[in-house]
């Protein structure tokens, strides 16, 4: 089993660090179900996306339509006690947090699957990643970027 897991995470390393800055999708998205037994490879499929498509800032309501709503979140530091929106634009776009700022707890109610990471353009270590659930909200200190799959 040993030999499993270490097989798995090297081919997932692999694919992580392989993954072509050109990359484009030609099919579906496979979104990693928890448990499945293709969980770590389409989890790797799914970072090697994020880091190989450009990034975007938050955007405000000022700044333009309204994106798909995934749920909220709480930087730090803040000055305002309300949360903010988890966002995608339907492109599935690397989001990066305003300069300064870092996202300290999440809960994605509507979006598929989400991707929280500890650097900018969806790089660095994988924070977390978790699907919808409606009654969860996850501290997801350091985390600067992140991608929703709606």
């Amino acid at each position: 089993m040993h030999l499993m897991n270490l097989l798995l995470a090297c081919i997932f390393a692999l694919c992580v660090i392989a993954a072509p800055a050109d990359f484009k999708l030609h099919s579906a998205l496979t979104i990693p179900v928890s448990g499945s037994a293709t969980y770590d490879a389409d989890l790797a499929a799914a970072i090697a996306y994020a880091r190989s498509h450009p990034t975007s800032s938050v955007q405000t309501a000022a700044d333009g339509p309204k994106k798909k709503y995934c749920g909220r979140y709480v930087t730090t530091p803040d000055s305002d006690p309300i949360a903010q929106e988890l966002l995608t634009d339907g492109t599935n776009v690397c989001i990066n947090m305003k300069p300064g700022y870092t996202m300290e707890i999440v809960g994605n109610t509507f979006c598929n699957f989400c991707m929280y990471f500890d650097d900018d353009g969806c790089f660095g270590a994988l924070v977390w990643n978790k699907g919808p659930d409606r009654d969860q909200w996850q501290r997801v200190p350091r985390t600067k970027s992140y991608i929703c799959f709606d």
